[in-house]
């Protein structure tokens, strides 16, 4: 039997909707800005889509070390207790938080933070 037109549009129709889809949910930039709190009180913010590789030592109750590579932030070495800021690992979109508690570390990833691809809406 030979394929007719209408066999062809059935098999392209549904491939051309799931690509319209990905596209239009495709998520957005990563977070772009870094800030890095300390007791509430910002001592750096960083743009993460322009800033170099760079380590950041602080040395706070406790001492804390930050990485910032390929557009994302992390705490790589903390000698606080329970040092739960280093096993939350690297963050990059908006709305994900670092939190040293003890040394009253906080690193908040703000901007636009495009697509949920999941749930289809913005995320803040």
């Amino acid at each position: 039997m030979k394929p007719k037109k209408a066999d062809f549009i059935l098999f392209a129709l549904p491939v051309v909707i799931a690509l319209v889809c990905f596209w239009i949910f495709l998520p957005g930039e990563a977070g772009q800005t870094a800030v890095i709190r300390v007791d509430g009180e910002t001592v750096q913010t960083i743009d993460l889509q322009t800033a170099k590789d760079q380590t950041i030592d602080l040395s706070l109750p406790y001492h804390n070390q930050i990485e910032i590579k390929d557009h994302a932030i992390r705490v790589t070495d903390a000698d606080c207790p329970d040092r739960s800021c280093v096993k939350t690992g690297w963050i990059r979109s908006a709305g994900q938080t670092i939190a040293c508690v003890p040394s009253k570390l906080t690193i908040t990833i703000t901007g636009d933070g495009g697509f949920d691809a999941i749930a289809g809406r913005k995320v803040w």
